[in-house]
């Protein structure tokens, strides 16, 4: 083998090993938004004492639905782009959607970690204060 194959080799073992950790990724985040929203309407119906917990769990719950609206959002703008990829005249619009998929996904992963830290504070902090 020489030292071009191994490098084509390497080269798709890193976008397979890429794949499969954004496969999961996407699965994590999802399954953990989906199982937080419930938890949130409860603790929310729940708690009537503290009206800055209140607020923070329910800037949490906002946040779980927009990572489940991002995440659908930025898997229809992979997929039109893919579509447009297909065409050679309308790659370039079709490679504007893979970036903006990226982009989305990028923003809900930040806020999926905001909401999820925002989420354990305040619980912390409602366990302690009573």
């Amino acid at each position: 083998m020489n030292q071009e194959q191994k490098e084509k080799e390497y080269q798709t073992l890193l976008q397979d090993l890429y794949k499969e950790n954004q496969n999961f990724l996407n699965k994590a985040i999802f399954g953990v938004s989906s199982l937080a929203i419930p938890f949130l309407f409860e603790v929310l119906s729940q708690k009537k004492d503290f009206i800055i917990s209140s607020i923070l769990l329910g800037i949490s719950l906002i946040g779980f639905c927009f990572v489940i609206f991002m995440q659908i959002s930025s898997l229809k703008n992979a997929r039109d782009g893919f579509d447009k990829s297909i065409k050679i005249e309308s790659r370039e619009d079709g490679n504007k959607l893979f970036e903006l998929a990226r982009k989305k996904d990028v923003w809900r992963e930040r806020i999926f970690i905001f909401s999820l830290f925002l989420t354990a504070f305040t619980l912390l902090l409602t366990k302690f204060t009573n």
